[in-house]
Protein backbone atom coordinates (compact mmCIF):
# COMPACT_ATOMS: atom_id res chain seq x y z
CA UNK A 1 0.00 0.00 0.00
CA UNK A 2 2.69 2.03 0.95
CA UNK A 3 4.62 1.68 -2.00
CA UNK A 4 1.51 2.04 -4.37
CA UNK A 5 1.21 5.53 -2.93
CA UNK A 6 4.78 6.57 -2.83
CA UNK A 7 4.32 4.87 -6.58
CA UNK A 8 1.27 7.24 -7.16
CA UNK A 9 3.09 10.45 -5.41
CA UNK A 10 6.31 10.60 -7.96
CA UNK A 11 4.10 10.07 -11.08
CA UNK A 12 2.23 13.40 -9.78
CA UNK A 13 5.16 15.04 -8.98
CA UNK A 14 6.36 14.53 -12.36
CA UNK A 15 2.98 15.96 -13.93
CA UNK A 16 2.64 18.48 -11.79
CA UNK A 17 6.52 19.60 -12.62
CA UNK A 18 5.73 19.58 -16.64
CA UNK A 19 2.59 21.56 -15.79
CA UNK A 20 3.99 23.88 -14.08
CA UNK A 21 6.70 24.61 -16.78
CA UNK A 22 4.37 24.68 -19.80
CA UNK A 23 2.44 27.29 -17.50
CA UNK A 24 5.17 29.33 -17.18
CA UNK A 25 6.14 29.27 -20.90
CA UNK A 26 2.47 29.81 -21.56
CA UNK A 27 2.33 33.10 -19.34
CA UNK A 28 -0.25 31.73 -17.37
CA UNK A 29 -1.47 34.73 -14.87
CA UNK A 30 -2.30 32.31 -11.73
CA UNK A 31 1.78 31.15 -11.55
CA UNK A 32 3.32 34.83 -12.92
CA UNK A 33 4.06 35.41 -8.86
CA UNK A 34 6.60 32.48 -8.31
CA UNK A 35 8.70 33.89 -11.68
CA UNK A 36 8.43 37.85 -9.68
CA UNK A 37 9.52 36.17 -6.14
CA UNK A 38 12.12 33.45 -7.67
CA UNK A 39 14.14 36.22 -10.09
CA UNK A 40 12.89 39.29 -8.49
CA UNK A 41 11.15 40.85 -11.92
CA UNK A 42 8.08 42.17 -12.34
CA UNK A 43 6.28 40.01 -14.79
CA UNK A 44 7.43 37.19 -16.44
CA UNK A 45 9.78 39.22 -17.96
CA UNK A 46 11.58 37.04 -20.45
CA UNK A 47 11.93 33.94 -18.15
CA UNK A 48 11.31 30.91 -19.47
CA UNK A 49 10.74 27.09 -17.05
CA UNK A 50 12.71 24.23 -18.32
CA UNK A 51 13.38 20.58 -16.62
CA UNK A 52 17.26 20.19 -15.77
CA UNK A 53 19.02 16.85 -16.35
CA UNK A 54 18.34 13.40 -13.92
CA UNK A 55 21.81 14.52 -12.55
CA UNK A 56 20.79 17.93 -10.73
CA UNK A 57 18.73 18.30 -7.75
CA UNK A 58 15.85 20.74 -9.12
CA UNK A 59 12.86 19.85 -10.14
CA UNK A 60 12.62 22.99 -12.44
CA UNK A 61 14.83 25.68 -13.39
CA UNK A 62 13.83 29.47 -14.58
CA UNK A 63 16.50 31.21 -16.47
CA UNK A 64 16.49 33.42 -19.49
CA UNK A 65 17.61 32.04 -22.94
CA UNK A 66 18.50 34.67 -24.42
CA UNK A 67 21.71 35.90 -22.01
CA UNK A 68 24.72 33.70 -22.71
CA UNK A 69 25.49 31.63 -19.36
CA UNK A 70 22.38 33.17 -17.69
CA UNK A 71 21.33 32.79 -13.61
CA UNK A 72 19.78 29.60 -13.57
CA UNK A 73 16.69 29.41 -10.26
CA UNK A 74 16.22 26.04 -9.24
CA UNK A 75 12.97 24.61 -7.63
CA UNK A 76 12.51 21.85 -5.47
CA UNK A 77 8.92 20.39 -5.71
CA UNK A 78 6.90 18.94 -3.07
CA UNK A 79 3.54 17.53 -3.26
CA UNK A 80 1.70 17.14 0.38
CA UNK A 81 -1.62 15.98 2.40
CA UNK A 82 -2.50 17.70 4.98
CA UNK A 83 -3.16 14.24 6.88
CA UNK A 84 -0.10 13.07 5.29
CA UNK A 85 3.54 13.69 7.95
CA UNK A 86 6.56 13.30 5.52
CA UNK A 87 7.60 13.09 1.58
CA UNK A 88 10.59 11.71 0.69
CA UNK A 89 13.74 14.62 0.00
CA UNK A 90 16.75 12.77 -0.91
CA UNK A 91 17.63 8.99 -0.30
CA UNK A 92 20.78 7.29 -2.29
CA UNK A 93 23.58 4.56 -1.25
CA UNK A 94 25.35 4.95 1.90
CA UNK A 95 28.90 4.97 0.83
CA UNK A 96 27.55 8.01 -1.85
CA UNK A 97 26.35 9.68 1.27
CA UNK A 98 29.55 9.24 3.07
CA UNK A 99 31.79 10.24 0.13
CA UNK A 100 30.12 13.50 -0.51
CA UNK A 101 29.83 14.51 3.43
CA UNK A 102 32.84 13.57 4.47
CA UNK A 103 31.59 10.89 7.35
CA UNK A 104 34.04 9.19 9.39
CA UNK A 105 34.76 5.41 9.46
CA UNK A 106 33.01 5.30 12.93
CA UNK A 107 30.19 7.05 11.92
CA UNK A 108 29.66 4.80 8.63
CA UNK A 109 30.29 1.72 10.34
CA UNK A 110 26.65 2.44 12.80
CA UNK A 111 25.01 3.40 9.49
CA UNK A 112 25.58 0.16 7.83
CA UNK A 113 24.33 -1.72 11.44
CA UNK A 114 21.18 1.13 10.88
CA UNK A 115 20.24 0.43 7.04
CA UNK A 116 21.31 -3.32 6.83
CA UNK A 117 19.66 -6.34 8.53
CA UNK A 118 22.20 -8.70 10.29
CA UNK A 119 21.74 -12.37 9.71
CA UNK A 120 19.23 -12.63 12.72
CA UNK A 121 16.88 -10.50 10.08
CA UNK A 122 17.23 -7.49 12.61
CA UNK A 123 18.89 -4.19 12.16
CA UNK A 124 20.69 -1.93 15.25
CA UNK A 125 18.37 1.56 15.69
CA UNK A 126 20.99 4.38 16.06
CA UNK A 127 19.54 4.73 19.98
CA UNK A 128 20.00 1.17 20.43
CA UNK A 129 24.24 1.34 19.38
CA UNK A 130 26.64 1.45 21.54
CA UNK A 131 26.44 4.98 23.57
CA UNK A 132 30.04 5.81 22.55
CA UNK A 133 28.88 5.07 18.99
CA UNK A 134 25.82 7.26 19.47
CA UNK A 135 27.40 10.13 20.95
CA UNK A 136 30.22 10.24 17.70
CA UNK A 137 27.26 10.15 15.55
CA UNK A 138 24.96 12.94 16.82
CA UNK A 139 28.50 14.93 16.99
CA UNK A 140 28.98 14.51 13.24
CA UNK A 141 25.71 15.60 12.56
CA UNK A 142 25.40 18.21 14.81
CA UNK A 143 28.98 19.92 13.76
CA UNK A 144 27.84 19.29 9.91
CA UNK A 145 23.92 19.79 10.29
CA UNK A 146 24.06 23.07 8.11
CA UNK A 147 25.98 21.66 4.83
CA UNK A 148 24.43 18.08 5.38
CA UNK A 149 20.89 20.06 5.13
CA UNK A 150 21.66 21.71 2.46
CA UNK A 151 23.05 18.89 0.56
CA UNK A 152 20.15 17.05 1.26
CA UNK A 153 17.85 19.74 0.28
CA UNK A 154 19.48 21.89 -2.54
CA UNK A 155 21.91 19.30 -4.07
CA UNK A 156 25.96 18.66 -4.01
CA UNK A 157 28.39 21.32 -3.46
CA UNK A 158 29.81 20.94 -6.83
CA UNK A 159 26.52 20.66 -8.50
CA UNK A 160 26.01 23.51 -10.92
CA UNK A 161 22.80 24.31 -10.71
CA UNK A 162 21.28 24.20 -6.67
CA UNK A 163 17.26 24.11 -5.79
CA UNK A 164 17.37 27.63 -4.49
CA UNK A 165 13.64 27.41 -3.58
CA UNK A 166 11.60 25.01 -2.19
CA UNK A 167 7.43 24.76 -3.82
CA UNK A 168 5.53 23.34 -1.70
CA UNK A 169 2.50 22.18 -3.67
CA UNK A 170 -0.58 20.64 -1.69
CA UNK A 171 -2.43 17.34 -3.50
CA UNK A 172 -5.74 17.99 -3.91
CA UNK A 173 -8.95 16.17 -5.99
CA UNK A 174 -9.00 15.42 -9.92
CA UNK A 175 -8.86 19.40 -11.05
CA UNK A 176 -5.54 19.80 -9.81
CA UNK A 177 -4.33 20.92 -13.25
CA UNK A 178 -6.59 23.91 -12.86
CA UNK A 179 -4.91 25.13 -9.18
CA UNK A 180 -1.51 25.27 -10.54
CA UNK A 181 0.04 28.03 -8.96
CA UNK A 182 -2.74 28.83 -7.05
CA UNK A 183 -1.94 30.34 -3.91
CA UNK A 184 -4.08 28.99 -2.23
CA UNK A 185 -2.61 25.34 -2.28
CA UNK A 186 1.49 26.56 -3.37
CA UNK A 187 3.93 28.35 -1.38
CA UNK A 188 7.19 28.96 -1.65
CA UNK A 189 9.97 29.65 0.27
CA UNK A 190 13.63 30.27 -0.05
CA UNK A 191 16.28 27.66 0.59
CA UNK A 192 17.45 29.71 2.94
CA UNK A 193 15.23 30.49 5.22
CA UNK A 194 13.69 27.04 5.22
CA UNK A 195 17.35 26.05 6.14
CA UNK A 196 17.40 28.43 9.06
CA UNK A 197 14.48 26.67 10.02
CA UNK A 198 15.22 23.44 10.21
CA UNK A 199 18.59 23.84 11.93
CA UNK A 200 17.25 25.95 14.68
CA UNK A 201 16.59 21.96 15.90
CA UNK A 202 19.64 19.97 16.70
CA UNK A 203 19.83 16.50 16.02
CA UNK A 204 18.71 13.92 18.07
CA UNK A 205 17.13 10.29 17.77
CA UNK A 206 13.30 9.81 17.54
CA UNK A 207 11.58 7.08 19.69
CA UNK A 208 11.79 4.95 16.91
CA UNK A 209 15.20 4.83 17.03
CA UNK A 210 15.99 7.52 13.60
CA UNK A 211 17.67 10.85 13.18
CA UNK A 212 15.70 13.73 13.65
CA UNK A 213 18.07 16.23 11.56
CA UNK A 214 16.27 19.25 11.97
CA UNK A 215 12.53 20.81 12.33
CA UNK A 216 10.85 18.40 9.33
CA UNK A 217 13.33 16.65 8.18
CA UNK A 218 14.18 12.91 9.30
CA UNK A 219 17.06 10.09 8.32
CA UNK A 220 16.49 6.65 8.27
CA UNK A 221 16.42 3.31 6.50
CA UNK A 222 14.21 3.66 3.07
CA UNK A 223 13.17 -0.02 3.56
CA UNK A 224 10.51 -1.67 0.77
CA UNK A 225 11.37 -2.29 -2.54
CA UNK A 226 10.71 -5.97 -2.27
CA UNK A 227 13.88 -7.09 -0.88
CA UNK A 228 16.01 -5.26 -3.11
CA UNK A 229 19.74 -3.67 -2.13
CA UNK A 230 17.49 -0.17 -2.44
CA UNK A 231 15.85 -1.05 0.60
CA UNK A 232 19.11 -0.20 2.28
CA UNK A 233 19.37 3.28 1.60
CA UNK A 234 19.51 6.28 3.33
CA UNK A 235 16.34 8.13 2.90
CA UNK A 236 15.72 12.30 3.72
CA UNK A 237 12.30 12.73 4.72
CA UNK A 238 10.89 16.21 4.53
CA UNK A 239 7.07 17.34 6.35
CA UNK A 240 5.79 20.45 4.16
CA UNK A 241 2.97 20.72 7.23
CA UNK A 242 5.20 21.11 10.16
CA UNK A 243 7.59 23.09 7.90
CA UNK A 244 4.68 25.72 6.90
CA UNK A 245 3.52 25.90 10.35
CA UNK A 246 6.41 26.93 11.91
CA UNK A 247 7.31 29.26 9.24
CA UNK A 248 3.94 30.69 9.01
CA UNK A 249 4.15 31.42 12.84
CA UNK A 250 7.68 33.27 12.25
CA UNK A 251 6.09 35.37 9.93
CA UNK A 252 2.95 36.36 11.54
CA UNK A 253 5.52 37.20 14.44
Amino acid sequence: MAENYQSGAAKRGLDVEKALIECINKRDPQCEWIVEECCESTGYGNFRATKPSNHEKPDVVIYTPEIKNPKKEGLSLKSYKKNVSFCQANRGKLATFAYDLNIPDDVVETLKLFTVKGPNGKRVMLNEAPQQKQQSLLKFFVINQKNIIEHVLKGKLASPIKANWMLFHETIPNDWIKNVGNKKFWRLYSMEVLIKLCCSLQPCFSKQGNLILGIGLTMQRKGGDNGRDTANDLQFKINPVEIISELEKLSNQ
